[in-house]
């Protein structure tokens, strides 16, 4: 979480920011030209969080790449939902920052149960939402058109993770 998202740890991040922009000045200096910085973020859900990542990693050098997340590493169900809402803020503060250079990570943690293919509705949505396209039915239209699947019925395989509601990371 980002501590202007929470006013009462406010004076504390204040303080500590003074610290880490001295530290972040060295670190620039330090870092070699051929390194790429690359901005790693699967958990936020605030645009504003993003945006304030995004340009903190260009002051260590004006082009910074994104890794997102398709969530697929909680388990044997995808979590499309979640991967759209997150990477749609994400995409926003790319698109407003203009980070060009984007990936989405996939990891395979804790037995990689989760199929790749089950992450299509949100890596295709992620794709739209990074192009400037935000509508849902446009792009559900387009993945009917492309994939061949109504991108609603493909969004099923999501539903073992609506069984028991989850409050902050899910599991499933």
């Amino acid at each position: 979480r980002h501590p202007e998202d929470h006013p009462q740890i406010q004076v504390v991040a204040d303080e500590r920011s003074r610290t880490m922009k001295d530290n972040w000045f060295d670190a620039r200096e330090a870092l070699p030209k051929n390194v790429q910085p690359v901005y790693w973020d699967y958990y936020s859900d605030s645009q504003r969080g993003y945006d304030t990542m995004i340009k903190m990693h260009k002051q260590l050098k004006g082009e910074v790449w994104f890794a997102g997340g398709a969530w697929c590493w909680a388990g044997f169900a995808p979590l499309n939902k979640l991967s759209m809402r997150l990477m749609k803020k994400a995409m926003m503060a790319c698109r407003d920052n203009r980070v060009d250079n984007i990936m989405m990570t996939m990891w395979g943690d804790d037995g990689a149960e989760c199929s790749k293919v089950a992450m299509l509705p949100s890596l295709f949505a992620i794709s739209e939402f990074a192009k400037g396209n935000e509508d849902m039915d446009l792009i559900k239209s387009k993945f009917k058109r492309l994939i061949g699947i109504d991108f609603d019925e493909f969004m099923n395989i999501d539903c073992p993770n609506d069984v028991v509601p989850y409050e902050g990371r899910p599991r499933n």
